[in-house]
C-alpha cells in the first residue's frame, strides 16, 4: 500500500563548510519530515494583524489542538496498528545524550536540547518495550553480516559523547528494564582529567546567553590577529576555532563565563568506568577522538584511528563495539564514509532522522539513521511522557536506505 508519510531526503549542495575548506564532497544535509497533519484554513492561515495577547492565545490553541490530534490518533489504535505492519522489517535507532534527575545543579547546567529527565527516560523505555523489540549492538552487527536476522520492529538504544550520567543514572534504569544499549564515546574528553569538558562549557555559554557567538569568536581569534568576521551562528566553526587554541589558553578564556558554576564535579566518564558499562551489557562504540565535525578536519581517518586505538586500550580484548562509529555532531560527507570504511568500521551511525530498511531482518546499508529523543518534543505541560507524541516522532519517519552503492539515499516507504 502507498505510504502517505514518506518523504524523500536529498543530499545538500556542494556549498557550506566543506566547500569553504576546498573539499569536493557535499555534506549530507537533510530536510525535516513533511508535515503530517493539515489544519483547517481558519486555523492555519495567518492574518494581517492580531493583538499580542490574542496571538498568544491562538498559538496555545494550535499547539493544544495539534497535541490533541496526535493523542487521538494514537489512542484510537490506528497508528500503533499501522506501525506494527509498516515497521516489521526495519531497524529504528534512538539517540539520547544525558539522563539526569530533574532539579539540582547538574540538571540546571545541562543543555535542555540534549538532556532528558530520569522519569521520562524510564517512560521511554516502557514505550520501547511495548512497541519494539530492543536489540543490542552485537545483534545489529550480526544481522548486517548475515549471521542472524533482526526480529520484527527492532530498536537500538544509543547514547552519544560518554557522559558520566549514562553510567550513574541511565544504566540502572536500563538494568531494571532488562534492555541493552550502546554508548558512543569521544575519547579525548574521557582521557582529560579536568572535571569539565570545554565543549560543554562553550555550548553552555551560548544557550544560557552568557556570551554571544560573535563575542566568543573574537576571544578565540585574539586581539593581535587580523580581524576576521565571525560566521553567523556556526557552532561547528566556533568549536574548530577554540580547538585550535592550546588547552590552557582555552581554559582561561572560558573561565570568565563560568563563575558560579559547579565545575568541580566531573561530567564525563573516566576510561576506567567503561568496563563497568560493558560488564552490564552496554556496548561502547567510537565517537571520534576530538568530538569535532569530521568533515572540517584535515585528516578524518587520523581522528577515527586515534579514537579506536584509545578505546581498544580501555576495553576488554575483542570488544565488538569498536566496529561501529557515530559521527560527532552528525556531520559527515563522502570522504567521511570512505575514511570510516577504510578504518574497518562495519556500521556508521548518523543523525539522519529516518527508520532503517532491513529486509528479511538484515540492515540494507552500513550507514544507519538515528532519531533524536528530546524531552520538550515528547512531554506534556506536566512534564510526563505523552505516548502519542513519541509515537508520532518514531512511527511516521521515512523508511530509508542511506548511502546505497548507487551513491544516494533511497526512500523505501
Amino acid at each position: 500500500m502507498p505510504d502517505l508519510y514518506a518523504t524523500t531526503v536529498r543530499r545538500g549542495s556542494s556549498g557550506g563548510p566543506q566547500a569553504e575548506l576546498g573539499g569536493s564532497s557535499a555534506l549530507y544535509n537533510r530536510k525535516p519530515c513533511t508535515r503530517l497533519l493539515a489544519f483547517p484554513q481558519s486555523i492555519a492561515a495567518p492574518r494581517a494583524w492580531r493583538a499580542p495577547s490574542r496571538l498568544a492565545d491562538e498559538v496555545d490553541s494550535r499547539m493544544t489542538l495539534k497535541a490533541a490530534i496526535k493523542t487521538l490518533i494514537y489512542r484510537s489504535g490506528l497508528l500503533p496498528a499501522w506501525h506494527r505492519w509498516r515497521a516489521r522489517s526495519t531497524l529504528t535507532v534512538a539517540i539520547f545524550h544525558r539522563v539526569l534527575p530533574r532539579g539540582g545543579p547538574r540538571w540546571e547546567q545541562a543543555e535542555p536540547a540534549y538532556t532528558i529527565s530520569e522519569r521520562v527516560f524510564v517512560e521511554c523505555l516502557e514505550f520501547f518495550r511495548r512497541y519494539y523489540t530492543v536489540v543490542s549492538l552485537d545483534d545489529v552487527l550480526a544481522a548486517r553480516q548475515g549471521l542472524r536476522p533482526l526480529p520484527p520492529r527492532a530498536l537500538l538504544i544509543t547514547f552519544d559523547d560518554g557522559w558520566l550520567d549514562n553510567l550513574e543514572v541511565a544504566l540502572p534504569s536500563l538494568q531494571r528494564a532488562g534492555l541493552p544499549a550502546v554508548v558512543f564515546a569521544a575519547t579525548e574528553p574521557l582521557a582529560d582529567p579536568a572535571p569539565s569538558w570545554w565543549q560543554d562549557t562553550l555550548v553552555r555559554c551560548l544557550w544560557q546567553k552568557r556570551a554571544s557567538h560573535e563575542e566568543l569568536w573574537r576571544l578565540a581569534t585574539g586581539t593581535n590577529r587580523s580581524p576576521e568576521a565571525a560566521p553567523p551562528n556556526d557552532l561547528h566553526r566556533l568549536l574548530m576555532r577554540f580547538a585550535a587554541l592550546d588547552p590552557e589558553t582555552r581554559r582561561e578564556l572560558l573561565a570568565g563565563f563560568t563563575r558560579g558554576d559547579d565545575e568541580s564535579q566531573r561530567v564525563m566518564l573516566a576510561p576506567s568506568q567503561l568496563t563497568e558499562l560493558t560488564a552490564a551489557g552496554v556496548a561502547i562504540g567510537c565517537h571520534g577522538a576530538t568530538h569535532l565535525p569530521l568533515p572540517l578536519l584535515a585528516d578524518q581517518a587520523a581522528d577515527l584511528k586515534q579514537s579506536r586505538h584509545a578505546l581498544a586500550g580501555w576495553l576488554p580484548a575483542g570488544h565488538t563495539g569498536l566496529n561501529s562509529v557515530a559521527f560527532p555532531h552528525g556531520r559527515y560527507d563522502g570522504a567521511t564514509l570512505t575514511a570510516a570504511r577504510n578504518c574497518g568500521f562495519a556500521l556508521m551511525f548518523t543523525i539522519d532522522p529516518c527508520v532503517n530498511d532491513s529486509p528479511a531482518g538484515r540492515p540494507a546499508s552500513d550507514v544507519l539513521g538515528r532519531i533524536g529523543i528530546t524531552e520538550s518534543g515528547i512531554t506534556g505541560p506536566d512534564g510526563r511522557l505523552q505516548p502519542g507524541k513519541l509515537a508520532m516522532r518514531l512511527f511516521v519517519r521515512p523508511i530509508e536506505r542511506l548511502d546505497e552503492s548507487s551513491g544516494g539515499t533511497r526512500t523505501v516507504s
